[in-house]
């Protein structure tokens, strides 16, 4: 059973959890990116455990926060990872040889790299940043930006996913995507957030009408179904 960290976003005020060892995940609320080095964390013995304290603790209990930190901080000091990317090896090697000259350029090419097959773990983009040229200060912004626009996703809060440009409004259809949808979901595990699939649906020029009736059509044909609200599960 792996323990997990509880911790604040430092700019919606809204407790999150991540396993030990994440060091960066995204606030699901807000979509910042949090170091989580930087923050007073709790520490708990499972996912439920965590889970549970998010919701006592955004219920308004903060006070039970301040003292589970205080509980968990000499535990807490030998678990989380402190390894720093070092800012002169970054310089050294932002020299930008054999890349686009464009600085959004190379940002769309590390993310075609390292996130168009897979979700990338967000401490592997930073350490990869220096190979493209990048500084992650700058590349954590543009995260954000992009995650609004519906260019990235979150599969999960610590990893990211490229999508691509989102499609102009005009572009948007009312089809049957049932087999995207299906398709989405077996390269996920064969489980997904309800969330994440009307997300990537709509980055993707479908309506969120047309998501939902899909997946309603595809639990009605016993494809799918949901394990708990808002989990959709391919039926093995």
């Amino acid at each position: 059973m792996r323990s997990h960290l509880v911790f604040m976003c430092p700019r919606c005020r809204r407790f999150l959890t991540a396993p030990v060892g994440q060091k960066r995940r995204m606030c699901s609320y807000c979509g910042k990116i949090i170091d989580i080095s930087r923050e007073a964390t709790a520490l708990f013995d499972s996912a439920e455990a965590a889970a549970e304290a998010v919701r006592r603790f955004n219920a308004g209990k903060s006070g039970d926060f301040e003292e589970a930190v205080r509980r968990s901080r000499e535990r807490i000091e030998h678990l989380l990872p402190k390894d720093e990317i070092d800012a002169a090896r970054v310089a050294r090697m932002s020299d930008g040889r054999g890349l686009p000259s464009g600085k959004m350029q190379r940002l769309l090419l590390m993310f075609r790299d390292l996130a168009t097959k897979r979700p990338c773990p967000l401490s592997e983009i930073e350490q990869a940043c220096p190979r493209y040229g990048l500084e992650w200060t700058w590349v954590e912004k543009q995260i954000e930006k992009m995650f609004s626009r519906g260019e990235l996703f979150a599969p999960r809060p610590w990893t990211i996913r490229y999508i691509g440009e989102a499609p102009q409004k005009h572009a948007r259809t009312n089809r049957d995507v049932s087999d995207d949808i299906l398709q989405l979901i077996r390269e996920q595990g064969g489980e997904m957030l309800t969330s994440e699939i009307v997300a990537i649906m709509t980055a993707k020029g479908v309506t969120e009408d047309a998501t939902v009736r899909s997946l309603d059509r595809l639990m009605n044909d016993g494809v799918v179904y949901e394990p708990v609200k808002g989990t959709v599960r391919l039926v093995q």
